[in-house]
C-alpha cells in the first residue's frame, strides 16, 4: 500500500461521510485542495522553517480534523499530530491561517468557527493508515483494510 493510495481512500471516506475538505498537502502534491501550513509565531515569514503541512484537513460544523496518512501505522506522524495538539501557539496560527484565507466563510462554516475558542473545542487529530489497528487513546485512527475493502474509524479500544 502506497501513501498516495491511503490519502485517496482517506479523502474518499471523509467526503462520503459528509465532511468538508478544507485543505492539505497530498503525496506528490497532486490535488486541487489548498495547502494549509501550520506555522509557529516564531516563524510567520514565507518559507518552510518550522512549518507543518498536514496531509488533510476536514471539518463539519461540530469537528475540525487534522489528518496524517501513511501506508502503515507511524509513530512519527503521531508525534507531528501531538506537537500541534499540545501547542496553543500552533493551534492559534492554524486558526489565523484559515481566517486569512476566508476558509470558514467559503465553506459555509463561519458561524461554527467564529472564535478561536470554538475552533479549539472542535479540533481533533487522526492518523490514517493501512493494515492492522494500533490502539491509541489520544487520537483517532482511520484504518483501511484493503483486502476486505473496509475502512474503520477508531478511538481507543
Amino acid at each position: 500500500m502506497r501513501e498516495d493510495q491511503v490519502y485517496f481512500h482517506t479523502k474518499k471516506w471523509f467526503t462520503e461521510n459528509d465532511y468538508i475538505l478544507i485543505g492539505g498537502q497530498p503525496p506528490n502534491g497532486s490535488d486541487r485542495i489548498p495547502v494549509i501550513e501550520i506555522k509557529t509565531s516564531a516563524n510567520t515569514e514565507k518559507g518552510s522553517k518550522a512549518v507543518y503541512k498536514p496531509d488533510l484537513l476536514v471539518a463539519t460544523n461540530t469537528v475540525f480534523i487534522v489528518i496524517e496518512c501513511k501506508p502503515l501505522f507511524s509513530l512519527t506522524d503521531i508525534e507531528k499530530l501531538t506537537e500541534v495538539a499540545t501547542s496553543l501557539d500552533r493551534q492559534r496560527m492554524l486558526f489565523s491561517e484559515l481566517l486569512q484565507r476566508n476558509t470558514f466563510e467559503r465553506k459555509g462554516l463561519s458561524l461554527d468557527y467564529a472564535t478561536f475558542a470554538n475552533f479549539q473545542k472542535k479540533l481533533r487529530y487522526c492518523i490514517s493508515y493501512g493494515g492492522k489497528y494500533v490502539p491509541r487513546e489520544d487520537i483517532y485512527s482511520l484504518v483501511h483494510n484493503f483486502s476486505e475493502s473496509k475502512t474503520t474509524l477508531w478511538r481507543g479500544d
